[in-house]
C-alpha cells in the first residue's frame, strides 16, 4: 500500500497567530505520533517570513488517513488568522543511483518528470 504525504502550508498575518499554530501543532504532534498510521509529523516555520508555516505528515496508508479523520467528525480547518493550502501526495521513496534519481519501485516512476 502507498503512503500518503500531506502538506499543509500556513500563511498568517500576525506573528501572534503563527506563534499560537506552534504551541497548538506542539500537543497535535505529540497525539499525531501516538495514533495508528501516523509516521510523521513535522512543523517548519519559514526563516524568511516567520509569519508562514508548513506542517508535513506522513501516514502509513489512504486508507488510514481517510480512518484518522473519520475518527475526527470533522474535515480539517484553516486555522483561525491563517490563510492555507493542503496538499496530498502518494509517497515514493527515490534513491540517485548511477547520475540518475531512481524510484525504489519501478513502476512508481512518473514518466512525465525527466530526472536524466
Amino acid at each position: 500500500m502507498t503512503q500518503i504525504r500531506v502538506l499543509l502550508n500556513f500563511r498568517h498575518q500576525t506573528s501572534e497567530t503563527a506563534d499560537a499554530q506552534i504551541e497548538r501543532s506542539k500537543a497535535i504532534a505529540a497525539n499525531g505520533l501516538q495514533e495508528h498510521g501516523c509516521l510523521q509529523y513535522e512543523v517548519y516555520r519559514s526563516v524568511t517570513n516567520p509569519n508562514n508555516i508548513a506542517v508535513l505528515e506522513l501516514w502509513e496508508s489512504k486508507k488510514v488517513y481517510d480512518e484518522h479523520w473519520r475518527r475526527q467528525k470533522s474535515p480539517p480547518k484553516p486555522f483561525p488568522g491563517a490563510t492555507s493550502d493542503f496538499e496530498f501526495y502518494p509517497h515514493e521513496t527515490y534513491v540517485f543511483d548511477d547520475g540518475v534519481w531512481k524510484p525504489l519501485n519501478p513502476e512508481k516512476r512518473i514518466s512525465a518528470i525527466m530526472f536524466a
